[in-house]
Parts: structure tokens; C-alpha cells; sequence
């Protein structure tokens, strides 16, 4: 909702800037999974797991009875519509942007931990995240464009731990660290 109301002001804001980068947080997918979601997407999306013998798959958790996991379906699915949104809304942009979207951390919906990080699962760190071109980007950086197409091209998921490294590189900044171990050799 936020972003609908305020697209066109971010855009018309920062159109006299070279290079900016705007950061906006959700509280979709977290806990309790649909109270931050719109009323049309809090129903189950598909019961898969109803049909299925749950302790069989997951054990005995509460869990799977109180029906969490489709209601983490529910918000999953409102996070995809959230994403297409801003993609078709971007992709109209008379100017360059690059969409990175990625979550600040990762759920176990499957254990019922959330991200409880006292109860830590590999999960919880694990957070692809997803980069989006819109054509004047596309234009004006074909060279970076096609390097992060060959990347996705790749069986290799690309992680919050890539994250820090790909934003400056998308900015165009370089950090330069020295070579302490090169230092040590030539003196």
C-alpha cells in the first residue's frame, strides 16, 4: 500500500540524482503470517498440506494444526504479488532503475521456528534475493546487465551474503583493502 501511494514521489524525488538507492522494509512474512498482508490474500492458497498426513512429513508440531503453514503460504503469495506490482510499475519508468528486492532474514516454516535464531536452522540464513532490470537500465548498463543475467544463468543461488558486494558494485563504487599479506612478503 505504501509503495502504490508513494511510487510516483520517490521517482519524481530523486529523478535530478545520478545514483540513489532506496530501502523500504515490509512486515509481510512474518509472524502472525497474515496480519500484515491485504484481506484478499488471507485465505489458503491451495491446502496442499490439509491433504497430506502431516505428522507423517513433519512430526508432531502444533505447527500443522493451528494451520500456520498455509497461512505462510498466504503471505508468500501476497509477496509475489507485491514484487510483480512493483515490477510492471518500474518497467514504466522513463529513466534506469534496478529492482533488488531480498528479505532481512529467512523462516523454518517447515520446524515452526519462524526466525527464531536461539533455535537457528540453515534457513533462517539462507535468503536468495532477486534483481530486476528495467529496459533504461538495461540500456545504459548493458555490461552489468549481462554480468548478473550469466550469474542467474548459473546453478548457484545468490545469497544476503552476496547482497553488500553486489549493491556497490550496482552503484559503481570500488573498496580498495591492502594486501596486509603482499605488505609482509615485501618488507
Amino acid at each position: 500500500k505504501f509503495f502504490n501511494e508513494y511510487f510516483n514521489e520517490i521517482v519524481k524525488v530523486n529523478q535530478n540524482n545520478d545514483i540513489s538507492l532506496n530501502v523500504f522494509h515490509a512486515y509481510a512474512g512474518h509472524g502472525p503470517y497474515r496480519k500484515f498482508i491485504g484481506e484478499k490474500f488471507r485465505k489458503n492458497v491451495d491446502n496442499f498440506y490439509l491433504k497430506k498426513d502431516r505428522e507423517a512429513i513433519f512430526g508432531e508440531s502444533t505447527f500443522f494444526i493451528n494451520n500456520q503453514l498455509e497461512q505462510y503460504d498466504s503471505a508468500i503469495s501476497y509477496i509475489d504479488f507485491s514484487i510483480s506490482n512493483v515490477i510492471e510499475k518500474i518497467k514504466l519508468v522513463k529513466k534506469p532503475i534496478v529492482f533488488i528486492y531480498f528479505s532481512d532474514h529467512g523462516e523454518s516454516p517447515f520446524t515452526a521456528r519462524g526466525h527464531d535464531s536461539s533455535r537457528f536452522v540453515n534457513e533462517m540464513a539462507r535468503i536468495p534475493f532477486l534483481i530486476y532490470f528495467n529496459e533504461h537500465a538495461k540500456l545504459l548498463r548493458p555490461d552489468l546487465f549481462q554480468k548478473y543475467k550469466n550469474l542467474s544463468n548459473k546453478n548457484n543461488t545468490s545469497t544476503l551474503e552476496q547482497l553488500p558486494a553486489t549493491i556497490l558494485d550496482m552503484l559503481n563504487i570500488e573498496i580498495k583493502t591492502p594486501n596486509f599479506f603482499a605488505d609482509k612478503i615485501l618488507n
